[in-house]
């Protein structure tokens, strides 16, 4: 997931496009690593509910 959203041509990404990459991984699992991700502040998540993306967050 991280190593997609590192390439320059991939800045966002969302849970249903995750799951389309992962399909042997439980969509739960994908769901829980990525609000995971969000409260270690490596991603920022954008918009609410089904609009939501994820992006990295910018480093200081």
């Amino acid at each position: 997931m991280l190593i997609h959203l590192s390439e320059p041509s991939n800045t966002r990404i969302t849970n249903s496009e995750l799951q389309r990459l992962h399909p042997d991984v439980h969509p739960e699992t994908i769901r829980r690593d990525l609000s995971d991700l969000v409260a270690k502040d490596i991603l920022s998540k954008m918009g609410e509910k089904r609009g939501s993306y994820y992006v990295l967050r910018k480093k200081a």
